[in-house]
């Protein structure tokens, strides 16, 4: 069986505004609505946990009763442990996305579980094209290999049990699942992002997300 979990639950401090990110209209559209359509259409997911902020819980439920609706934590390794335990008692892998990329496509979907048949870990990435710097305080300190240096997307993929492990095995606080992995040595496999994939994080990257869908149209 294999579950998808939606991490809506940030409160989108960097965005401003009363509301979140993940909530924001985009072409008449929530941003999370995005996402959830994408996922709904794939025929090989099982099952989706949605993981959001109490004040969303309500309505949320009322909209997708197809959905598993549940009320999030403190921070973002908490909201997708919970999520992980909500999960179907026979799931056996597990699709991690974030609420506020809502370009995601059903190859980059596709090609996280055809992976995921071979590995125990998949990270969804794009190369980095600008070249990197390590900084301290306004100085450059190093310059890192372009060539070796990846953007992390998501969804990422796990073997259930293995993530869920990782979380109960780890008692800091992490931004990203696959960190996690990382921790417990475990091997994890990149495949191909996709440079609309991105993030919604400020205003700017909204204005660039509705001149995308603009662009479809």
């Amino acid at each position: 069986m294999i579950s998808v979990i939606i991490l809506a639950g940030g409160s989108g401090q960097r965005f401003g505004g009363d509301t979140p990110k993940q909530f924001i209209k985009l072409s008449g559209k929530r941003l999370i609505d995005y996402s959830i359509q994408t996922f709904t259409q794939e025929k090989k997911i099982d099952e989706i946990i949605l993981v959001v902020h109490i004040e969303w819980y309500s309505l949320l439920k009322k909209e997708y009763p197809q959905l598993k609706i549940i009320i999030g934590g403190n921070s973002r390794k908490e909201s997708s442990y919970i999520g992980l335990k909500a999960c179907n008692e026979n799931t056996q892998k597990v699709l991690i996305h974030d609420g506020a990329r809502p370009f995601v496509n059903s190859r980059i979907i596709n090609d996280c579980l055809v992976e995921l048949e071979k590995s125990k870990a998949v990270a969804t990435a794009i190369p980095i094209i600008d070249t990197v710097v390590e900084v301290e305080k306004n100085i450059i300190k190093s310059m890192l290999n372009r060539s070796k240096i990846w953007a992390e997307q998501t969804p990422q993929g796990f073997d259930y049990n293995l993530i869920l492990k990782a979380h109960e095995n780890y008692h800091g606080e992490v931004t990203d699942d696959i960190r996690l992995i990382i921790n417990e040595n475990i091997q994890v496999k990149i495949i191909m992002g996709d440079e609309n994939n991105f993030k919604v994080t400020t205003k700017n990257d909204l204005l660039v997300a509705e001149s995308k869908l603009g662009n479809k149209k």
